[in-house]
């Protein structure tokens, strides 16, 4: 999942990433680019979320991103920003050595 937004840069850096490291195929991954939106759409990879997409609601793009993904039959959900270069093929390498169940990487919050 890489983090999206319309505003400049963000916008051409998702078109770079399309172009550069996401045109590789790697069987058994799977990328979502996620941004804020005025309804929940999908448009091929991209899903747009219906909320502000400014930087103060990252959090909340996050998890209605989340919700709509969550019953897809996902190993592991990686989440990094629109600015990442992600070598495909070494995250799922890097993934298998994962333990299978409780594995959270990040911070958790009160709220």
């Amino acid at each position: 999942m890489v983090l999206s937004c319309r505003s400049h840069p963000f916008d051409k850096l998702m078109s770079v990433q399309k172009e550069t490291w996401d045109s590789i195929n790697v069987e058994g991954v799977e990328t979502v680019f996620y941004r804020g939106g005025n309804a929940l759409i999908w448009n091929g990879n991209v899903l747009e979320v219906p909320c502000d997409d400014g930087y103060d609601w990252m959090h909340w793009k996050m998890k209605l991103s989340i919700d709509e993904i969550w019953d897809k039959d996902w190993d592991v959900i990686f989440r990094t920003n629109a600015s990442s270069y992600v070598d495909k093929k070494r995250l799922l390498f890097s993934s298998r050595c994962l333990p299978t169940i409780g594995v959270y990487h990040g911070i958790t919050g009160e709220t």
